[in-house]
Protein backbone atom coordinates (compact mmCIF):
# COMPACT_ATOMS: atom_id res chain seq x y z
CA UNK A 1 0.00 0.00 0.00
CA UNK A 2 1.32 3.36 -0.92
CA UNK A 3 2.36 5.26 1.70
CA UNK A 4 2.24 8.75 -0.12
CA UNK A 5 0.34 9.93 -3.45
CA UNK A 6 1.96 7.96 -6.74
CA UNK A 7 4.14 10.63 -8.97
CA UNK A 8 1.50 11.26 -12.10
CA UNK A 9 2.58 9.64 -15.19
CA UNK A 10 1.54 9.85 -18.62
CA UNK A 11 -0.45 7.43 -20.21
CA UNK A 12 0.27 6.58 -24.03
CA UNK A 13 -2.58 5.93 -26.01
CA UNK A 14 -2.40 5.02 -29.50
CA UNK A 15 -5.60 5.99 -30.51
CA UNK A 16 -5.16 4.19 -34.43
CA UNK A 17 -5.90 0.83 -34.57
CA UNK A 18 -8.47 -2.25 -34.99
CA UNK A 19 -10.98 -2.73 -32.50
CA UNK A 20 -11.48 -6.26 -31.79
CA UNK A 21 -14.96 -7.10 -33.23
CA UNK A 22 -15.44 -9.58 -30.98
CA UNK A 23 -15.26 -7.88 -27.09
CA UNK A 24 -16.92 -4.97 -25.75
CA UNK A 25 -15.62 -1.66 -25.09
CA UNK A 26 -13.16 -0.78 -21.85
CA UNK A 27 -13.59 2.62 -20.15
CA UNK A 28 -10.30 4.07 -19.23
CA UNK A 29 -8.83 6.82 -16.42
CA UNK A 30 -5.68 7.67 -16.45
CA UNK A 31 -4.20 9.14 -13.24
CA UNK A 32 -5.00 12.93 -14.17
CA UNK A 33 -8.60 11.84 -14.66
CA UNK A 34 -8.98 12.04 -18.29
CA UNK A 35 -11.76 9.12 -19.37
CA UNK A 36 -10.99 7.07 -22.36
CA UNK A 37 -13.43 4.57 -23.91
CA UNK A 38 -10.75 2.15 -25.66
CA UNK A 39 -12.60 0.06 -28.61
CA UNK A 40 -9.57 -1.99 -29.23
CA UNK A 41 -5.77 -3.07 -27.41
CA UNK A 42 -3.97 -0.17 -29.01
CA UNK A 43 -6.12 2.55 -27.25
CA UNK A 44 -5.08 1.11 -23.95
CA UNK A 45 -1.34 0.33 -24.05
CA UNK A 46 0.20 1.42 -20.57
CA UNK A 47 3.89 3.30 -21.23
CA UNK A 48 6.87 1.04 -22.03
CA UNK A 49 8.35 1.66 -18.91
CA UNK A 50 5.21 0.34 -16.66
CA UNK A 51 4.72 -3.14 -15.21
CA UNK A 52 0.57 -4.15 -16.40
CA UNK A 53 -1.45 -6.39 -14.57
CA UNK A 54 -4.37 -8.19 -16.89
CA UNK A 55 -7.16 -9.62 -15.41
CA UNK A 56 -9.39 -12.24 -17.44
CA UNK A 57 -13.33 -12.04 -17.52
CA UNK A 58 -12.69 -16.10 -17.11
CA UNK A 59 -10.12 -17.97 -15.70
CA UNK A 60 -7.69 -19.58 -18.14
CA UNK A 61 -6.03 -22.37 -18.61
CA UNK A 62 -1.87 -23.06 -18.59
CA UNK A 63 -2.31 -24.36 -22.47
CA UNK A 64 -4.39 -21.36 -23.84
CA UNK A 65 -1.33 -18.65 -22.53
CA UNK A 66 1.07 -21.24 -23.87
CA UNK A 67 -0.86 -21.21 -27.30
CA UNK A 68 -0.74 -16.92 -26.36
CA UNK A 69 3.00 -16.87 -25.93
CA UNK A 70 4.03 -18.80 -28.76
CA UNK A 71 1.79 -16.89 -31.03
CA UNK A 72 3.49 -13.67 -29.84
CA UNK A 73 6.93 -14.81 -29.26
CA UNK A 74 6.26 -14.34 -25.77
CA UNK A 75 8.02 -17.11 -23.89
CA UNK A 76 10.65 -14.86 -21.96
CA UNK A 77 8.31 -12.39 -20.84
CA UNK A 78 9.18 -11.47 -17.03
CA UNK A 79 5.58 -12.24 -15.12
CA UNK A 80 3.55 -13.86 -12.40
CA UNK A 81 0.58 -15.87 -12.64
CA UNK A 82 -1.83 -15.42 -10.54
CA UNK A 83 -4.46 -18.09 -9.74
CA UNK A 84 -6.68 -21.22 -8.04
CA UNK A 85 -6.36 -24.36 -7.32
CA UNK A 86 -8.59 -26.79 -5.32
CA UNK A 87 -7.60 -30.12 -2.96
CA UNK A 88 -9.57 -31.56 -1.07
CA UNK A 89 -12.80 -29.64 -2.16
CA UNK A 90 -10.88 -26.19 -0.50
CA UNK A 91 -9.49 -23.53 -2.77
CA UNK A 92 -6.14 -21.83 -2.74
CA UNK A 93 -5.10 -18.53 -4.75
CA UNK A 94 -1.34 -18.83 -5.51
CA UNK A 95 0.78 -16.41 -7.59
CA UNK A 96 3.89 -17.88 -9.57
CA UNK A 97 7.32 -15.86 -10.74
CA UNK A 98 7.66 -16.83 -14.48
CA UNK A 99 10.94 -15.75 -16.51
CA UNK A 100 14.33 -14.63 -16.14
CA UNK A 101 13.99 -14.90 -11.92
CA UNK A 102 13.20 -18.67 -12.90
CA UNK A 103 15.44 -20.57 -15.23
CA UNK A 104 13.92 -23.18 -17.52
CA UNK A 105 10.29 -21.89 -16.93
CA UNK A 106 8.46 -19.98 -19.12
CA UNK A 107 4.65 -19.15 -20.09
CA UNK A 108 5.03 -20.97 -23.78
CA UNK A 109 5.96 -24.36 -22.71
CA UNK A 110 3.01 -25.53 -20.20
CA UNK A 111 4.58 -28.57 -19.18
CA UNK A 112 7.68 -26.39 -17.65
CA UNK A 113 4.55 -24.51 -15.48
CA UNK A 114 3.19 -27.09 -14.22
CA UNK A 115 6.65 -28.94 -13.60
CA UNK A 116 7.63 -26.24 -11.54
CA UNK A 117 4.12 -25.73 -9.53
CA UNK A 118 4.39 -29.69 -8.51
CA UNK A 119 7.80 -28.72 -7.34
CA UNK A 120 6.55 -25.81 -5.38
CA UNK A 121 3.12 -26.97 -4.26
CA UNK A 122 5.01 -30.21 -3.05
CA UNK A 123 6.61 -27.84 -0.72
CA UNK A 124 3.87 -26.31 0.32
CA UNK A 125 1.94 -29.20 1.21
CA UNK A 126 5.09 -30.41 3.49
CA UNK A 127 4.40 -26.52 5.34
CA UNK A 128 0.76 -27.06 5.71
CA UNK A 129 1.29 -30.31 7.51
CA UNK A 130 4.57 -29.19 9.61
CA UNK A 131 2.98 -25.53 10.28
CA UNK A 132 -0.07 -25.03 11.00
CA UNK A 133 -2.92 -22.82 12.94
CA UNK A 134 -2.23 -23.15 16.52
CA UNK A 135 -5.35 -21.18 18.18
CA UNK A 136 -8.54 -21.87 18.39
CA UNK A 137 -10.51 -25.19 19.96
CA UNK A 138 -8.96 -28.56 19.43
CA UNK A 139 -11.36 -29.32 16.93
CA UNK A 140 -10.34 -26.39 14.93
CA UNK A 141 -6.65 -27.75 14.66
CA UNK A 142 -7.81 -31.10 13.44
CA UNK A 143 -7.13 -31.98 10.35
CA UNK A 144 -9.60 -30.96 7.37
CA UNK A 145 -10.44 -32.46 4.06
CA UNK A 146 -7.64 -30.32 2.41
CA UNK A 147 -5.08 -31.41 4.59
CA UNK A 148 -5.91 -35.19 4.23
CA UNK A 149 -5.89 -34.89 0.00
CA UNK A 150 -2.65 -32.47 0.21
CA UNK A 151 -1.16 -35.85 2.66
CA UNK A 152 -2.45 -38.43 0.10
CA UNK A 153 -0.97 -36.56 -2.52
CA UNK A 154 2.34 -36.17 -0.79
CA UNK A 155 2.02 -40.19 -0.39
CA UNK A 156 1.23 -41.07 -4.24
CA UNK A 157 3.36 -38.87 -6.19
CA UNK A 158 0.42 -37.35 -7.42
CA UNK A 159 0.75 -33.34 -6.51
CA UNK A 160 -1.57 -31.51 -8.78
CA UNK A 161 0.01 -29.21 -11.33
CA UNK A 162 -2.58 -26.88 -12.93
CA UNK A 163 -3.88 -23.65 -12.26
CA UNK A 164 -6.44 -21.80 -13.57
CA UNK A 165 -4.86 -18.25 -14.10
CA UNK A 166 -7.11 -15.35 -13.33
CA UNK A 167 -4.74 -12.76 -13.35
CA UNK A 168 -0.93 -12.13 -15.58
CA UNK A 169 0.85 -9.25 -13.88
CA UNK A 170 3.56 -8.51 -16.40
CA UNK A 171 7.37 -6.68 -16.03
CA UNK A 172 8.25 -3.60 -17.92
CA UNK A 173 8.98 -4.85 -21.48
CA UNK A 174 8.60 -2.18 -23.83
CA UNK A 175 6.28 -3.80 -27.43
CA UNK A 176 5.88 -7.05 -25.53
CA UNK A 177 3.03 -5.82 -23.48
CA UNK A 178 1.33 -4.27 -26.68
CA UNK A 179 1.65 -8.02 -28.27
CA UNK A 180 0.02 -9.64 -25.47
CA UNK A 181 -2.76 -6.95 -24.93
CA UNK A 182 -3.63 -7.65 -29.26
CA UNK A 183 -3.49 -11.51 -28.21
CA UNK A 184 -5.77 -11.24 -24.95
CA UNK A 185 -7.55 -8.28 -25.11
CA UNK A 186 -11.23 -9.92 -25.63
CA UNK A 187 -10.54 -12.22 -23.13
CA UNK A 188 -9.75 -9.04 -20.45
CA UNK A 189 -12.18 -7.72 -17.75
CA UNK A 190 -9.26 -4.90 -16.51
CA UNK A 191 -6.04 -3.68 -17.39
CA UNK A 192 -4.15 -1.73 -14.80
CA UNK A 193 -0.93 0.07 -14.15
CA UNK A 194 0.60 3.12 -12.72
CA UNK A 195 -0.86 5.71 -15.43
CA UNK A 196 -4.17 3.81 -16.19
CA UNK A 197 -7.54 2.07 -15.64
CA UNK A 198 -9.46 0.14 -17.59
CA UNK A 199 -12.56 -2.15 -17.34
CA UNK A 200 -14.79 -3.79 -19.06
CA UNK A 201 -18.34 -2.01 -17.57
CA UNK A 202 -19.30 0.97 -16.50
CA UNK A 203 -17.53 2.60 -13.45
CA UNK A 204 -20.35 3.17 -10.72
CA UNK A 205 -21.75 7.01 -11.28
CA UNK A 206 -20.10 9.72 -9.05
CA UNK A 207 -16.55 8.15 -9.04
CA UNK A 208 -13.43 10.01 -8.12
CA UNK A 209 -11.27 9.94 -11.31
CA UNK A 210 -8.34 7.33 -10.65
CA UNK A 211 -5.14 9.31 -8.34
CA UNK A 212 -7.72 11.80 -7.29
CA UNK A 213 -7.82 10.21 -3.57
CA UNK A 214 -6.27 13.03 -0.80
CA UNK A 215 -3.09 12.13 1.01
CA UNK A 216 -2.16 8.86 1.66
CA UNK A 217 -0.89 8.29 5.41
CA UNK A 218 3.01 7.42 6.30
CA UNK A 219 3.45 3.79 7.37
CA UNK A 220 6.39 4.57 9.24
CA UNK A 221 7.02 5.33 12.55
CA UNK A 222 4.15 2.72 12.80
CA UNK A 223 1.05 4.04 14.92
CA UNK A 224 0.58 1.85 18.62
CA UNK A 225 -2.59 -0.18 19.11
CA UNK A 226 -4.32 -0.41 22.13
CA UNK A 227 -3.72 -2.09 24.85
CA UNK A 228 -5.20 -5.76 24.84
CA UNK A 229 -4.49 -9.43 26.35
CA UNK A 230 -0.79 -10.28 25.11
CA UNK A 231 0.84 -13.73 24.51
CA UNK A 232 5.29 -13.84 24.49
CA UNK A 233 7.42 -14.64 22.03
CA UNK A 234 7.56 -18.79 21.75
CA UNK A 235 5.76 -21.45 20.80
CA UNK A 236 2.98 -21.11 22.55
CA UNK A 237 -0.61 -22.79 21.83
CA UNK A 238 -3.82 -21.86 22.70
CA UNK A 239 -7.51 -20.88 22.33
CA UNK A 240 -8.16 -17.63 20.60
CA UNK A 241 -11.86 -16.79 21.94
CA UNK A 242 -13.90 -13.66 21.44
CA UNK A 243 -14.81 -11.93 24.55
CA UNK A 244 -18.99 -11.05 25.81
CA UNK A 245 -19.99 -8.39 23.35
CA UNK A 246 -16.95 -7.78 20.99
CA UNK A 247 -17.63 -4.95 19.19
CA UNK A 248 -15.81 -6.10 16.64
CA UNK A 249 -12.30 -4.34 14.54
CA UNK A 250 -10.79 -4.12 11.54
CA UNK A 251 -7.62 -5.39 13.02
CA UNK A 252 -7.22 -9.46 13.08
CA UNK A 253 -7.58 -10.54 16.99
CA UNK A 254 -5.50 -13.56 16.54
CA UNK A 255 -2.28 -14.27 15.45
CA UNK A 256 0.77 -16.73 14.56
CA UNK A 257 3.72 -15.77 12.81
CA UNK A 258 6.20 -18.51 11.75
CA UNK A 259 9.41 -17.56 9.72
CA UNK A 260 11.68 -20.45 9.04
CA UNK A 261 15.44 -20.30 9.04
CA UNK A 262 17.05 -19.43 6.00
CA UNK A 263 17.13 -22.84 3.62
CA UNK A 264 15.83 -25.32 7.04
CA UNK A 265 12.76 -26.87 7.74
CA UNK A 266 9.95 -24.97 5.46
CA UNK A 267 11.90 -23.52 3.32
CA UNK A 268 12.74 -19.64 3.03
CA UNK A 269 8.72 -19.54 4.21
CA UNK A 270 6.91 -17.22 5.85
CA UNK A 271 3.74 -17.68 7.14
CA UNK A 272 0.97 -16.13 8.76
CA UNK A 273 -2.24 -16.94 9.93
CA UNK A 274 -4.79 -14.50 11.50
CA UNK A 275 -8.53 -14.39 12.71
CA UNK A 276 -10.78 -11.82 13.12
CA UNK A 277 -13.25 -12.31 15.66
CA UNK A 278 -15.89 -9.92 13.81
CA UNK A 279 -14.24 -8.14 11.19
CA UNK A 280 -16.12 -4.37 10.72
CA UNK A 281 -14.75 -3.68 6.99
CA UNK A 282 -17.24 -1.91 4.49
CA UNK A 283 -17.70 -0.12 1.46
CA UNK A 284 -14.31 -0.50 -0.57
CA UNK A 285 -12.17 -1.42 2.09
CA UNK A 286 -8.95 -2.84 1.91
CA UNK A 287 -7.13 -4.97 4.13
CA UNK A 288 -2.67 -5.43 4.45
CA UNK A 289 -0.62 -7.83 6.67
CA UNK A 290 2.65 -6.04 6.26
CA UNK A 291 5.55 -8.06 7.29
CA UNK A 292 8.84 -6.00 7.34
CA UNK A 293 12.31 -6.64 7.50
CA UNK A 294 15.15 -4.12 8.37
CA UNK A 295 17.88 -4.21 5.79
CA UNK A 296 20.00 -0.59 6.49
CA UNK A 297 22.72 -2.89 7.26
CA UNK A 298 22.75 -4.48 4.06
CA UNK A 299 22.08 -7.86 5.80
CA UNK A 300 18.77 -9.91 5.75
CA UNK A 301 17.48 -13.07 5.91
CA UNK A 302 15.52 -12.86 2.56
CA UNK A 303 16.33 -11.39 -0.63
CA UNK A 304 14.91 -7.78 -0.67
CA UNK A 305 15.27 -7.20 -4.52
CA UNK A 306 12.81 -5.57 -6.16
CA UNK A 307 12.06 -5.06 -9.59
CA UNK A 308 12.97 -1.62 -11.18
CA UNK A 309 11.90 1.75 -10.11
CA UNK A 310 8.74 3.13 -10.32
CA UNK A 311 7.19 -0.25 -10.09
CA UNK A 312 9.09 -1.56 -7.16
CA UNK A 313 7.68 -4.95 -7.13
CA UNK A 314 9.49 -7.63 -4.77
CA UNK A 315 10.76 -10.07 -6.68
CA UNK A 316 9.67 -13.39 -4.70
CA UNK A 317 9.64 -16.73 -5.83
CA UNK A 318 5.98 -17.77 -4.83
CA UNK A 319 2.64 -17.25 -2.73
CA UNK A 320 -0.19 -18.78 -1.77
CA UNK A 321 -2.92 -17.47 0.48
CA UNK A 322 -6.33 -19.39 2.00
CA UNK A 323 -8.48 -15.90 0.78
CA UNK A 324 -11.15 -16.33 -1.09
CA UNK A 325 -9.96 -14.99 -4.76
CA UNK A 326 -13.77 -12.55 -4.72
CA UNK A 327 -10.94 -10.70 -2.01
CA UNK A 328 -8.79 -10.00 -4.83
CA UNK A 329 -5.42 -10.55 -3.34
CA UNK A 330 -1.96 -8.95 -4.50
CA UNK A 331 1.29 -8.66 -3.54
CA UNK A 332 2.34 -4.97 -2.62
CA UNK A 333 4.29 -2.15 -4.30
CA UNK A 334 8.05 -1.04 -2.33
CA UNK A 335 7.06 2.14 -4.17
CA UNK A 336 7.97 5.35 -2.21
CA UNK A 337 7.70 8.22 -4.01
CA UNK A 338 11.82 8.55 -5.28
CA UNK A 339 13.11 4.86 -4.77
CA UNK A 340 12.07 1.41 -3.97
CA UNK A 341 11.76 1.06 -0.04
CA UNK A 342 15.26 0.04 0.66
CA UNK A 343 16.01 0.29 5.12
CA UNK A 344 12.51 -1.15 6.32
CA UNK A 345 11.43 -3.87 3.02
CA UNK A 346 7.71 -4.99 2.90
CA UNK A 347 6.59 -8.54 2.06
CA UNK A 348 3.60 -7.85 1.96
CA UNK A 349 0.04 -9.57 0.66
CA UNK A 350 -3.05 -7.66 0.89
CA UNK A 351 -6.38 -8.01 -0.24
CA UNK A 352 -8.31 -5.51 -2.40
CA UNK A 353 -11.99 -6.05 -1.36
CA UNK A 354 -11.63 -6.37 2.80
CA UNK A 355 -15.56 -7.33 3.14
CA UNK A 356 -14.93 -10.76 1.72
CA UNK A 357 -13.40 -11.48 4.91
CA UNK A 358 -15.90 -13.29 7.29
CA UNK A 359 -15.26 -13.72 11.25
CA UNK A 360 -14.13 -17.10 12.73
CA UNK A 361 -12.14 -18.27 10.16
CA UNK A 362 -8.37 -19.13 10.01
CA UNK A 363 -6.66 -17.34 6.85
CA UNK A 364 -3.30 -18.15 6.18
CA UNK A 365 -0.73 -16.48 4.23
CA UNK A 366 2.68 -18.06 3.03
CA UNK A 367 5.73 -15.99 1.24
CA UNK A 368 8.36 -18.23 -0.32
CA UNK A 369 11.00 -15.20 -0.70
CA UNK A 370 14.76 -16.01 -2.29
CA UNK A 371 17.08 -16.12 0.33
CA UNK A 372 18.92 -13.42 1.70
CA UNK A 373 22.54 -13.18 2.72
CA UNK A 374 22.41 -13.39 6.58
CA UNK A 375 20.68 -15.92 9.19
CA UNK A 376 19.35 -13.48 11.49
CA UNK A 377 17.11 -10.08 11.40
CA UNK A 378 14.95 -8.08 13.33
CA UNK A 379 11.21 -7.61 11.70
CA UNK A 380 7.90 -5.81 12.25
CA UNK A 381 4.25 -6.87 11.64
CA UNK A 382 1.64 -4.15 10.82
CA UNK A 383 -2.23 -4.11 10.29
CA UNK A 384 -3.55 -1.66 7.81
CA UNK A 385 -6.69 -0.71 6.76
CA UNK A 386 -7.11 0.78 3.17
CA UNK A 387 -9.37 1.88 0.55
CA UNK A 388 -9.38 1.55 -3.33
CA UNK A 389 -9.01 4.32 -5.73
CA UNK A 390 -11.22 4.17 -7.60
CA UNK A 391 -13.35 1.94 -6.51
CA UNK A 392 -13.60 -0.89 -9.19
CA UNK A 393 -9.84 -0.98 -9.30
CA UNK A 394 -8.11 -4.04 -7.56
CA UNK A 395 -4.57 -3.79 -8.04
CA UNK A 396 -2.35 -2.44 -5.69
CA UNK A 397 -1.72 0.92 -7.49
CA UNK A 398 -5.36 1.55 -6.28
CA UNK A 399 -4.72 0.78 -2.64
CA UNK A 400 -4.42 3.68 -0.25
CA UNK A 401 -3.66 3.74 3.56
CA UNK A 402 -6.59 4.59 5.98
CA UNK A 403 -5.08 3.40 9.40
CA UNK A 404 -2.20 1.40 10.86
CA UNK A 405 -1.47 -0.24 13.91
CA UNK A 406 1.96 -2.17 14.89
CA UNK A 407 1.26 -5.68 16.08
CA UNK A 408 5.21 -6.60 16.45
CA UNK A 409 6.46 -5.50 18.58
CA UNK A 410 3.80 -3.27 18.91
CA UNK A 411 1.93 -6.32 21.71
CA UNK A 412 5.45 -6.89 22.78
CA UNK A 413 6.64 -5.97 26.19
CA UNK A 414 7.86 -2.16 25.56
CA UNK A 415 11.70 -2.23 24.11
CA UNK A 416 11.60 -5.86 23.25
CA UNK A 417 12.47 -6.36 19.09
CA UNK A 418 10.94 -8.97 17.06
CA UNK A 419 13.47 -11.43 15.49
CA UNK A 420 13.17 -13.58 13.54
CA UNK A 421 13.46 -16.29 12.19
CA UNK A 422 11.40 -18.42 15.11
CA UNK A 423 7.65 -18.49 15.99
CA UNK A 424 5.36 -16.17 18.15
CA UNK A 425 1.60 -16.31 18.86
CA UNK A 426 -0.30 -13.21 19.66
CA UNK A 427 -3.87 -11.97 20.57
CA UNK A 428 -5.36 -8.70 21.39
CA UNK A 429 -8.87 -7.02 21.66
CA UNK A 430 -7.68 -3.82 19.92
Amino acid sequence: MHRHPIRLLPLLLVLAGGAAADAAPMECLDRTGNRVVAHGPREIRPAPAEAVALRFAEPQSLDTLARWARQGGLGALDMRLEGTFEIGGEQLYESLTLGSHEAGVRLADADSVRAELVRLRTTLFHDALTVRSPFGASSERSQGPGERAMREALASGSVPGELAVHRLFVEPSGDSVGTLLELVFPRLEAVESRSVTCRRAEPEPGTAPLGVHGTSPRRDPPMGPSSGPRLPAGPARGSCTSPPEYPGSWQPNCGYQWVAPAGEGPRDAIAHFLLWWQPTFSGNATYEHDYWVHATDGLTLHDVTSTPYPDCMPVIKYWVVTYPEDSRPYLDTRFDITRCEDTLVPFTIGVADATRLVAGRVYSIRVYPYAGNWEVDTAELMAQRGHRSPPFCYSTWCVFADETSSILPGLLPPGTEWTVPGELLWTSDW
